[in-house]
């Protein structure tokens, strides 16, 4: 299933198996039972879910973040400094980065 929205507009999605991929939002509630989660150029404050598979989310800009994996890993990548990150993972490995201008190689 493929959606478009306007731009401004907040996105909730979910699915029960299955992976979830969204890109260029405003912000977003964004979940899975069983599949992976990816998302890319996420500008607003976003909560990110799965209970069983990995988050990525990559070139995220600085909008409070909370991202939870009950069992899988979770890489969170920042372009801009974020006012506050939650990160939760039952299971596996965490990774945070924020690429500015003045550490991108």
């Amino acid at each position: 299933l493929a959606v478009t929205v306007p731009a401004q507009a907040v996105v909730v999605a979910s699915s029960d198996s299955g992976h979830v991929t969204a890109s260029n939002l405003t912000g977003a509630t964004l979940s899975t039972d069983s599949g992976d989660l990816t998302t890319t150029g996420l500008l607003g404050s976003a909560r990110l879910h799965t209970d069983s598979g990995s988050i990525t989310a990559t070139s995220l800009g600085a909008s409070p973040m909370t991202a939870r994996a009950d069992s899988g890993s979770i890489t969170l990548n920042f372009v801009e400094v974020p006012p506050r990150v939650t990160v939760q993972d039952d299971s596996v490995c965490v990774e945070v980065e924020v690429t500015t201008k003045e550490n991108k190689r």
